[in-house]
Parts: structure tokens; sequence; C-alpha cells
């Protein structure tokens, strides 16, 4: 073997040294994730969604410090997503925003921003009947619900009827309404309904398939990975060379 090659060969032992660690830890990474990845679906992380504010910041998610939803018959109706829910249970669509909540003698009403949903005191749907315009409602004290169709005390007051659908006009003063008001949710739903809030794509599959990629850092990681592997390729070939090349 000339000296020349010689050189080359002890430079190229070098860098595996020097290297060598780094890549070692990122095969580790990628062997890993790679298995975690292909056993995902039985394992429920195709189904887990992100619960670690660090994680969803990367993702530019940021959780309320504290949710809010309405108590109403012992029982909490809060809104999450596009749903509302009774309790932890989901009972149907709901856009944004949840103005408020109450029982009345037909069961509880809770008024979504696009219509008025109307449960069961067990939170089982009876109907959902489109409404627009309507910013709040609350309890007369005679037992009347009473919508508004303005932001403040004293505008605009109709009652609905349920059966027919149709709006008359009320003679409740203002002053004597009780106006659905929201509350901070106990500490038994607060952890259930932030991990309600996470989008539904943001699961810990999907937290792993960008980790083994580097998206999760964007192009920046992506060209990380990629030379990771380049080098990682690199250092087994001249390897193989090395080992080929050695005096017997």
């Amino acid at each position: 073997m000339s000296r020349r090659l010689q050189r080359f060969r002890l430079a190229v032992m070098k860098l595996h040294r020097r290297a060598g660690v780094a890549v070692v830890l990122f095969a580790i990474f990628l062997t890993v994730t790679g298995v975690m990845i292909n056993h995902g679906n039985a394992l429920g992380l195709d189904k887990k969604r992100l619960g670690s504010e660090l994680w969803l910041g990367l993702y530019g998610v940021k959780l309320p410090a504290s949710l809010a939803g309405y108590p109403v018959l012992k029982h909490w109706v809060s809104f999450a997503g596009d749903m509302l829910y009774f309790d932890e249970q989901p009972v149907t669509r709901c856009a944004a925003p949840l103005s408020g909540v109450i029982d009345n003698a037909e069961g509880v009403v809770a008024l979504c921003g696009d219509g008025v949903v109307l449960l069961t005191g067990e939170g089982a749907l009876i109907e959902k009947m489109p409404m627009m315009g309507v910013s709040r409602f609350g309890l007369a004290k005679q037992g009347e619900t009473l919508y508004s169709r303005d932001a403040a005390d004293g505008g605009s007051l109709f009652t609905l009827d349920t059966g027919s659908g149709e709006w008359q006009a009320a003679t409740t003063p203002a002053e004597v309404l009780k106006w659905s008001q929201a509350q901070g949710l106990p500490a038994s739903l607060q952890a259930t309904m932030r991990l309600l809030n996470v989008p539904d794509d943001l699961t810990w599959e999907r937290l792993l398939l960008d980790l083994h990629s580097g998206r999760i850092f964007g192009e920046t990681g992506v060209l990380v990975v990629d030379f990771l592997g380049i080098l990682l390729m690199s250092l087994a070939l001249t390897g193989f060379w090395v080992a080929m090349t050695r005096k017997r």
C-alpha cells in the first residue's frame, strides 16, 4: 500500500472515531422512532393527542391556561374544537362561540354560534335549531328563557317557541334577567378538556413522523437529517473500505 493511500486510510479512521458517536446516536434515534412508527396503531399513538406544551409549542399551538364551561344540573357543558361536551362526553358539533348554557322546563339549552342545542338532563341530544345573530341568553325570574340579539343588557330581547321555532318580543324588563355566565372548569375536567382542545391531527404518531424526518424543526431540520443520513452512509462505506484494505 502506498504512503499516500496509507495517509488517506489513517484520515478516514480518525473521521470514524470523531463522527462515530454522533452517527451512532443518530442511528439509534432513527431505529427507535422507526420501530415506534411501525407499531403506532398497536400502541394507540395514532389516536393519542399531544399534551405537552413543549411539543405543542413547536407546532404553534398554545392552550389556554384555564378552560371555562357552564355548570348545569350538577354537570358541566363546555366546548372544545368544534364539539359540544357534556362533562367528558361529546354531544354534537357546535360552532364557536359557546355563549351560554341554562336548564329550563324543556331540558338543558346550549347557545352555540350556529344555533341552539336542546339536551336532556343526562346530556342526550334532543334537537339542534339553527339560529344566527344571538349574542347570549339567560333566565327571567319566572323561568322564561330570554335571548338577546345585542351585546349590552337591555338590548333586543326575545323568547323562542321551541315547538314552532317562532320568535316573540320579550316583555320582561332587563334588570330582572340572569344571564348565563361561564365559570372555570373544575380541576377534574381541566386536563381532559385541555387535551380535547388539541387539534385531532397532532398525535404522538405525527410527532414521531416529524421527528424521524426532521420536519418538526422546519426545512433546517430536514437538511440536518439528510446530512446525518449521508454521513452515516459515508461512514459505512468507508468503514467497509478500511476493513477490506487492512493488512493481513
